[in-house]
Formats: C-alpha cells, sequence, structure tokens
C-alpha cells in the first residue's frame, strides 16, 4: 500500500477550496492501494492527521509519525489552491527531498501561476491571447497612460492569485483607480487587460499512461459580471458540459489547452479558461495548474461527461508522478 501525503489548506482565502478538493481526493482514492496522510499547510505551521487524528509531522525530512509507527510520503497528492501549493514553492520542497508529486515542476508552477509571464509565454508559442500590461507597484501607476491603451470595460486583476479573487471589470475611467487598489490588496503585481468577448469556456486536461486528454469543455455562464469567486463556489452561473459551441471550435479549445499544457510542461491535471470569438477561435484568458475538485468544480462535470470516473484520474497522474 503507497503512503498518499495529501497536502492542503494555504496561506491565502483560497484555502477553503483547498479544503473541499482535499475531501473529494479522499472521498474517490482506492482505499485498497492507498494509505492517506494529510497535511495540513498553514501560516502558523504544518499538521499532520493519520486516520482523521493528529500525528507528529517532521518538516525537514517530511515524515510522519502517529504512535509507534512512522511514515514516508510514497507520492504527494497536492490538493492546495494558491501559495504554497499553486506556485512552486510546495513543489521546490517536495523536489529537494525527492518526493513525486502531482503537479509541474517548480519552474512549471512558479511560470504558470504569474498571470502576466503564463499570458507572453502562451502568446509567443502561438496562442491567441488579449492585450495586458503588468503593474509593479501600486503608487508607481500611470494611470494615463493605461487610460490611452485600453478601451472600456477592461480587466485588472492579481498576477498571482486564484479563485478569480480581486479581479473587477472596470466599466469607466473613474473606476480604474479603486480596482486596481483592491488588485493590490490581493497580490503584490497587478495586470490590467483588455476585454475579450465571445463565449467563455474552460477545458480540463491530464495524462492517461502516455495519452494527453482533453476534457470536454464546459460553456461558463455567469450570473455575475464575470466568472468571479461568487459565481466558482456559490452556484452564482450557468456551467454547461459539453459547452454549446461548434464541433470545430470545441477541437480548436481541445487542442489549444493540450497545446499549453506541453508548452509549459504540466504534470497532473490542469485547467485551461478561453474566450471563444465567433469565428470559433480560442483566446487564453487563464491556465489553472491546480483546478478546483470539490463538488462544484468543473473539472468533475467534464470527467463525469466523458464517462471516466475520478478514482481512475486519481490513478493515472500518481502513477504519472510516480514516474517522474
Amino acid at each position: 500500500m503507497l503512503n498518499v501525503f495529501l497536502f492542503t489548506g494555504g496561506y491565502t482565502g483560497e484555502s477553503v477550496i483547498s479544503y473541499r478538493t482535499a475531501e473529494t481526493f479522499k472521498k474517490h482514492l482506492d482505499k485498497g492501494k492507498y494509505r492517506v496522510i494529510t497535511i495540513d499547510i498553514k501560516r502558523d505551521g504544518w499538521n499532520a492527521f493519520v486516520a482523521e487524528k493528529p500525528a507528529e509531522f517532521n518538516h525537514e525530512i517530511c515524515q510522519v509519525r502517529s504512535g509507534d509507527t512512522t511514515y514516508t510520503a510514497d507520492v504527494a497528492l497536492i490538493a492546495l489552491h494558491g501559495p504554497p501549493g499553486e506556485n512552486g514553492w510546495l513543489q521546490g520542497y517536495l523536489e529537494m527531498r525527492s518526493i513525486p508529486f502531482t503537479t509541474g515542476s517548480t519552474l512549471c508552477m512558479s511560470l504558470s501561476f504569474n498571470k502576466k509571464f503564463s499570458i507572453d509565454i502562451a502568446s509567443k508559442n502561438g496562442i491567441k491571447t488579449a492585450d495586458s500590461v503588468l503593474l509593479t507597484h501600486p503608487k508607481k501607476v500611470d494611470y494615463t497612460r493605461l487610460q490611452s491603451r485600453f478601451a472600456y470595460p477592461l480587466f485588472v486583476k492579481p498576477n498571482d492569485s486564484g479563485s478569480s479573487l480581486g479581479i473587477s471589470k472596470v466599466k469607466k475611467p473613474e473606476d480604474l483607480q479603486k480596482a486596481v487598489e483592491l488588485a493590490f490588496s490581493e497580490g503584490k503585481e497587478v495586470m490590467v487587460e483588455e476585454l475579450l468577448t465571445g463565449t467563455e469556456v474552460t477545458c480540463g486536461v491530464y495524462r492517461s499512461l502516455d495519452k494527453l486528454i482533453a476534457l470536454p469543455p464546459t460553456e461558463i455562464r455567469s450570473h455575475n459580471e464575470f466568472f468571479d469567486f461568487n459565481a466558482k463556489y456559490n452556484h452564482a452561473s450557468d456551467e454547461i458540459t459539453p459547452a454549446e459551441i461548434s464541433d470545430e471550435a470545441t477541437t480548436n479549445v481541445q487542442e489549444a489547452a493540450k497545446k499549453i499544457y506541453n508548452i509549459f510542461n504540466c504534470k497532473g491535471v490542469i485547467r485551461v479558461d478561453f474566450m471563444v470569438s465567433e469565428e470559433g477561435t480560442p483566446y487564453l484568458i487563464e491556465l489553472n495548474t491546480v483546478p478546483g475538485m470539490s463538488g462544484e468544480s468543473i473539472v468533475p462535470q467534464q470527467l463525469n461527461t466523458a464517462g471516466i470516473p475520478f478514482t481512475e484520474m486519481l490513478d493515472d497522474i500518481i502513477d504519472e508522478a510516480l514516474a517522474q
């Protein structure tokens, strides 16, 4: 039986989503194959649990002791959204201890977590993207330059935050500064981006054996101005799987999602958000290297539509990690 260290929690408001993802993983992991040891990461410490009971965690060597039994990790299953699970910090910790894990490398995660970097890298590799500008200091924002470059409405978002926290759709110039300040409250850098129009879709991708699988895309119809935190996690959106787009557009989305998976050398499951134009061309919105897996999340819906058992997907990403 393999010891699966399930990492969850985190340092941001996304931790609540991490716990939901972790519960889904525990529910679907094959109990005949895996022993799950939970590592709950918080700013004030890392706490271990064996069979839901507190245990002693040795941070230096990533080892857990419960009573007279000591557990070492055969593989790390990452159920942690935002830092340190989605930005490369946790991956660096695991790489230094030669523990395989179910996401991309430290480099992959750090690059993809930076929205501006990931957009620019994808664009240089032939993926369509929106025009954007990176702001690096809250007191050095050239609002005149922004006003001349972008039409309204536009988007302002933290460059290094997930779950749509701190994002604003700005409709008029007088609201721009407030939106920038909000975004800086959630991240150290801010991205201002032109508004894309079309049909918003998202597509999960993972590897099964040696085959890259693009799941049926989901169409997002938010009840709010855009697909924000409330829409994602509080049922304030309609999520239609498969997306009601043409077969050609579906193929374009799936191929673009797989291309992005390869560009960043991703591992495990990712989800890629696109805006699809009237011509069926996908424009990259965002890459999610640790997508939500709770009951409200999209990838489980896509797996169900594709007829792929959740347990089978978990087996695949664990096998991929062990083969690294």
